[in-house]
């Protein structure tokens, strides 16, 4: 329920400023859900210079 509501509160967000007045508890709500989706592990990967058989010309 966090979640959504942290997702509502971003959606929601007239501006950068608004979305980090969020209350502690719906980034932590944030925080986890990333962690369960692996998004830091995407992040902090290096980025693949090939896509499988497609090459770049």
């Amino acid at each position: 329920m966090l979640l959504f509501a942290s997702v509502n509160a971003i959606a929601n967000a007239d501006s950068p400023e608004d979305i980090l007045k969020m209350p502690a508890q719906l980034w932590q709500a944030v925080e986890r859900a990333s962690a369960v989706m692996g998004i830091d592990d995407d992040l902090l990967r290096p980025p693949a210079l090939d896509a499988g058989d497609i090459v770049c010309r």
